[in-house]
């Protein structure tokens, strides 16, 4: 294992003890901790040593290594995983709370964008269409919801979208807002013919570099598949031509992921900071202030249950990305889940948003 993967502030011995920890004992340690604090203590104690800081922790429980399929999966072992196809055909994890059975289906919707690669297969997406339209029977007590954003993707009816992304509040209109602050400010209305065409040439620029970086990773992937080399990446391209691999992709995920709460708390608390690094990508996101993956989890559990408690349904489906499922389901069976009380345990302090 690659040492450069543990962080190196730590003793020798302590750290040696981690790379050790990580191959034989760790999935048996995450199964006894009750919490992500506990996860802490345990592991310390364990190897009789200490972390010098919350993103050491996490940088060394986030790095994918309780479950071997993470690191080297091959075309025997992705037939040997768990099945999670339920009768739909979609891939489905059932919970059922206050009598409703709630299926959550997790899949990979791929990118809308034409020249970004990983787009769902025409065929498919009108499949994925024709499956959610067979569970609207509202007077028999049943329906679906989805994740924000696949209208645009697989062109579900509009009516059945959860807005998650900023928990169910109207989406902040920035653009007006900035175009506010540009007009208050006359010397930053006098540099806009400069800075105009500098930033529509800076975004062609950009887009098209990422296309090219595309095409080429698209490429590579097709190559290893011919070679029968199928790993994550290349499971994510299959799983955009066929529900067959939309099922293997899913029991990837599912099969891969730590119990609950330690997995979202891990990815929550990692979000926070990935949150305050100033790249590109976190420089838009933050701009776009949209909710923590798990914020919009918990958001969505909550319409559920409430979706389904005052339209009296027996059978509720949601379909979304495949990393938001075992959180639903961890947030319907706990509804008084808070993230503020996390942050509390682990000292960490928010940074104000829309969304908080």
């Amino acid at each position: 294992m690659d040492t450069s993967t543990i962080v190196n502030q730590y003793d020798f011995k302590f750290e040696q003890k981690l790379i050790y920890l990580q191959e034989k004992e760790f999935e048996k340690m995450i199964e006894s901790s009750e919490s992500l604090r506990d996860l802490r203590k345990n592991i310390e104690r364990w190897g009789n040593g200490e972390f010098k800081s919350l993103k050491d922790f996490l940088e060394f429980v986030g790095n994918d290594v309780k479950n071997p399929f993470y690191r080297e999966t091959r075309m025997g072992k992705i037939k040997n995983l768990p099945s999670y196809r339920g009768e739909s055909g979609l891939p489905t994890i059932p919970v059922i709370v206050n009598e409703t059975l709630y299926e959550l289906h997790g899949i990979n919707h791929g990118h809308f964008l034409p020249l970004f690669g990983k787009r769902l297969k025409r065929s498919l997406k009108k499949e994925l269409k024709q499956i959610a339209e067979s569970f609207h029977h509202p007077k028999e007590g049943e329906d679906y919801f989805y994740e924000e954003g696949l209208s645009g993707v697989i062109r579900f009816p509009r009516d059945h979208e959860l807005n998650d992304h900023y928990l169910g509040k109207p989406h902040p209109r920035i653009f007006r807002e900035n175009l506010k602050k540009t007009l208050k400010n006359p010397k930053k209305i006098l540099l806009l013919p400069l800075t105009a065409p500098l930033n529509i040439t800076l975004f062609c620029l950009t887009f098209g570099l990422y296309s090219i970086a595309s095409f080429i990773e698209m490429r590579n992937l097709k190559k290893n598949i011919s070679r029968g080399f199928i790993d994550k990446e290349e499971m994510e391209l299959l799983a955009t031509k066929s529900l067959e691999w939309q099922n293997k992709l899913a029991s990837y995920y599912f099969g891969g992921e730590m119990s609950q709460p330690l997995e979202l708390e891990v990815n929550y608390l990692k979000e926070l900071s990935l949150k305050k690094k100033e790249d590109l990508g976190n420089f838009v996101l933050n701009s776009l202030n949209i909710a923590t993956p798990q914020e919009r989890s918990l958001w969505t559990a909550n319409k559920l249950r409430e979706e389904a408690e005052s339209r009296g349904l027996k059978k509720l489906h949601y379909i979304c990305g495949a990393a938001h499922v075992s959180e639903i389901k961890f947030f319907l069976q706990n509804p008084d889940y808070s993230f503020s009380k996390l942050r509390e345990r682990h000292g960490v302090k928010l940074e104000e948003r829309i969304t908080s």
